[in-house]
């Protein structure tokens, strides 16, 4: 429908920038309208002309300023001030303006110059519109009946107007193909060649820049420590809120520490606070992330800048916390990613399979010697499913939904990743036993790479060799897929896409398919549907495949695979392979428990619990009778000194001198050595320990009335156990049986140094055993020997103070102050704990000042 023709509309007309003046052309259709139209029209004309001149002139003054500064770099008049380079050469239409930058001199004049042609270009044409509007007055429109508005029918001036728009872009064309343009490319500047080198260590300084704004930077050489982690300050005792980038690491560990499922929700206050609620007027206005990081990132930060023993602590509570774990770590600094075998060992866990449910058995093994299929998840290129929220969702039944890998939609997940891309995480699906529960009737281990398979091809064929599925999300099909090409693989490959996309075509996928031989019923398309049955077929395709049982590789056997690809592994570090050497010579021949106690710990055996029963006896008196009680006393002192005469005729056994020397080694080494004594010990007990225990706790809480049996078995878990502390009885018992020989003996000064050995285990963050389970003694002269040699380690300031936890075997006391101060007190998983466990944690100063303490 037409506007009337009394509206005027200035719209009706082309839109802004179409070359047209917005200003209608009215005719009243009379002789003297005509010639008023002609008048008009002749000062138009003389405009034009007048325009026309000005640029030539204007020309012509800049092509002689020019010469003029070309005249005066070569004489070097104005060598500090610019430098101007003519080009070959070249077309002017071909050549184009470069975008805004700072100018050099040469290009001031010239764009000063411009601007004031251009200023007096559009005075004029102001002054020539002004009696145009006086007639618009007095005159209508006349249209031409079109939907584009009104139309002028002669040639007025719009048409003018977009000449001289016309001329001035052919103008500024001329200039340009005349202005010289400085040899940037030929002849770079020192700090144009900086800023190259910086290009190419974008990844470098990405990390280095993230370590600084997280206070982690003096950490990437000087790692961070268990001990360091572990230290109560005041932080510990604060639940302040976040203010800096640098409290991110720390709040993330303590909380991590205490097995906290929230550990990686952590950002600063000042991003928190202020809840921005968007509106129509803040639709433009970016949320600040300067003090805000992707988990992430600061996982791979933390990891990066950790030592070996802290590393493998933080995977057991992350692994505590349902959370997924490092299995490939990157550093895009070195551009190397790191297989953190070591950092998993000490992970252990329990699960029944289907084909074990009707025995009620469960299989209690590390999770690195575990013979569970992996299966690895990845994207190419784009995709429009988050794969992570998938696997989430794959993972968690539908009643006990957990976030185990993070996602974009969880806090700081949208934060854009700098440093984590090219990492693997892994995580375990590890049944019950229960159908209407379990997800999987077998155990899986699933991984997911970070990032684009195209930019980390090294991870993606490792994942390709190591697991027995691997998915593929694609949505991007004109993607680079060179990536698949003759991919050399033991894995099954599998592609998932989303049918839903613009750019998904049948005809493109079946090519992708033919390409690069992938099985047709190996690709899973998204149709029109939820999550939730997408999630289902999912499930059911890794059901089905970890059924065939087609490459199955634990993950201590990755290493040659690692190692093929150029990947590193933690484990190959000298004191950790040195550390192993010592601990495998002491558990490599051991086969029966009981044997390995009585050849090679005999001085903890009936000894040691005849000594504990006669210690006793002298304190309580009980079958004193009627002897006199100093006679008593000393007959109970003459058969002690024959126990210990009898203690010392052995000789220190092949396997305690060779602890000994491993506890006298320095530094990591020692702690590498404890560690694989704690590991190998453990496997070889869990074998024995773990159908014993079942049976003790089926007695204990069905058949109470069965005392004999209760008692037997708790015998046989007893005689089965074999953990560190059975060599720190020995220690013990050697020191003991060695102070009652005189105090010149050679042999009581060989033992001299073992208060000190274990001193220094208790500052390394190991624990110690004060009372003896077994024997429900408590070794007095070694104790307080190991504890005056702390004193002097931390010389000579040692208040202590003691937090205490009692109850019956099994109910949680370790599990407890492990939680607490994420400390590492052997826990009755595979093997028997009793007894008294001692443990140090190290104050910080000014928290030591504050409340005078030293540790706890």
């Amino acid at each position: 429908m037409e506007k009337p023709d009394d509206e005027g509309s200035p719209g009706a007309t082309g839109g802004e920038g179409d070359g047209r003046d917005t200003t209608p052309v009215h005719s009243t259709g009379t002789p003297d309208g005509i010639a008023a139209l002609g008048a008009m029209l002749q000062g138009f004309m003389l405009v034009q002309q007048q325009q026309q001149q000005s640029m030539q002139t204007m020309q012509q003054q800049m092509q002689q300023q020019i010469s003029q500064l070309q005249e005066e770099v070569q004489k070097g008049k104005t060598k500090q001030l610019c430098v101007v380079t003519p080009l070959p050469a070249a077309n002017p239409d071909t050549l184009t303006r470069p975008a805004p930058q700072s100018l050099d001199p040469a290009e001031e004049v010239l764009a000063e110059h411009l601007d004031k042609k251009e200023e007096e270009a559009e005075r004029k044409s102001e002054e020539v519109q002004q009696p145009l509007s006086k007639a618009n007055d007095e005159t209508k429109p006349e249209t031409d009946g079109s939907s584009g508005g009104n139309r002028e029918t002669t040639r007025g001036p719009a048409e003018v107007s977009g000449q001289h728009v016309v001329k001035k872009d052919e103008a500024e064309k001329k200039c340009e193909a005349e202005e010289p343009v400085p040899k940037a490319i030929d002849e770079p500047k020192p700090e144009e060649s900086s800023s190259r080198e910086n290009i190419k260590t974008t990844k470098g300084s990405c990390l280095r820049e993230l370590l600084s704004k997280a206070g982690l930077e003096d950490h990437y050489e000087n790692k961070l420590t268990l001990s360091t982690a572990l230290e109560i300050n005041a932080n510990t005792t604060s639940d302040e809120p976040l203010n800096t980038m640098q409290s991110l690491p720390g709040a993330f560990l303590k909380k991590l520490m205490m097995a906290n499922v929230n550990a990686r929700s952590v950002k600063c206050l000042t991003t928190d606070q202020e809840v921005s609620y968007c509106g129509i007027d803040n639709l433009d206005t970016d949320t600040d992330s300067s003090n805000v990081i992707n988990p992430l990132d600061l996982i791979t930060a933390l990891f990066l800048c950790s030592d070996g023993f802290l590393q493998q602590e933080m995977v057991q509570k992350m692994s505590t916390c349902q959370f997924a774990v490092p299995l490939l770590l990157p550093n895009c600094d070195t551009k190397q990613s790191t297989l953190m075998l070591w950092a998993l060992r000490d992970i252990v866990r329990k699960f029944r399979p289907s084909f074990q449910t009707a025995t009620n058995a469960f299989v209690e093994e590390r999770i690195v010697v575990s013979d569970i299929p992996m299966v690895s998840f990845v994207r190419l290129g784009e995709s429009s499913l988050s794969k992570s929220q998938i696997l989430n969702k794959l993972l968690s039944n539908p009643q006990q939904y957990h976030d185990t890998f993070v996602h974009y939609d969880m806090e700081c997940g949208d934060v854009p990743r700098r440093i984590s891309d090219g990492l693997v995480e892994i995580s375990w699906y590890l049944p019950c036993g229960n159908r209407n529960i379990d997800m999987f009737t077998k155990p899986v281990a699933v991984a997911n790479l970070r990032g684009d398979i195209g930019s980390f091809e090294t991870q993606f064929s490792f994942l390709c060799q190591t697991s027995a599925a691997v998915y593929i999300f694609i949505d991007d099909f004109e993607a680079d897929l060179k990536v698949l090409e003759r991919k050399i693989t033991k894995a099954e490959l599998f592609l998932v896409v989303n049918s839903q996309r613009k750019t998904f075509k049948v005809d493109t996928l079946k090519k992708i398919i033919t390409n690069y031989s992938i099985n047709p019923a190996n690709v899973i398309v998204k149709k029109k549907q939820n999550d939730a049955e997408f999630v289902k077929t999912l499930q059911s395709s890794v059901g089905d495949n970890i059924k065939k049982i087609r490459n199955r590789l634990t993950i201590e056997n990755m290493v040659d695979v690692a190692h093929q690809f150029g990947i590193l592994v933690d484990e190959d570090s000298d004191e950790c392979q040195s550390a192993r050497k010592m601990a495998d010579e002491i558990t490599r021949n051991f086969k029966d428990t009981m044997k390995f106690k009585d050849q090679q710990l005999p001085l903890q055996g009936t000894i040691w619990k005849e000594l504990s029963q006669l210690e006793k006896e002298r304190c309580r008196l009980r079958n004193a009778q009627n002897n006199v009680i100093e006679h008593y006393k000393s007959f109970l002192k003459k058969r002690e000194e024959g126990l210990r005469e009898k203690q010392n005729t052995f000789d220190k056994s092949d396997a305690m001198t060779s602890f000994i020397s491993g506890l006298s080694v320095s530094g990591a080494e020692r702690s590498y050595f404890l560690k694989w004594m704690r590991i190998n010990l453990d496997n070889l007990s869990r074998q024995n320990l773990s159908s014993l225990r079942d049976r003790y706790k089926d007695l204990c809480q069905h058949s109470q009335e069965k005392k004999d049996d209760i008692k037997d078995l708790d015998k046989q878990m007893s005689d089965c156990s074999l953990g560190l502390e059975h060599f720190l009885r020995e220690l013990g018992q050697l020191y003991e049986a060695a102070c009652s020989l005189p105090e010149n003996s050679p042999q009581r000064k060989q033992m001299e140094h073992l208060p000190g050995l274990c001193a220094q285990m208790l500052l390394d963050g190991f624990p110690i055993e004060i009372v003896d389970g077994d024997a429900s003694n408590i070794p007095l002269k070694w104790i307080s020997a190991v504890l005056s040699q702390l004193h002097t380690l931390v010389q000579s300031n040692s208040k202590i103070r003691v937090v205490t936890v009692l109850g019956d075997q099994s109910t949680g006391k370790s599990t407890l102050l492990n939680t607490m101060f994420g400390v590492q007190f052997a826990v009755s998983s595979g093997r028997c704990t009793r007894g008294a466990f001692m443990l140090l944690i190290k104050v910080n100063k000014d928290l030591k000042e504050e409340r005078n303490v030293t540790s706890s």
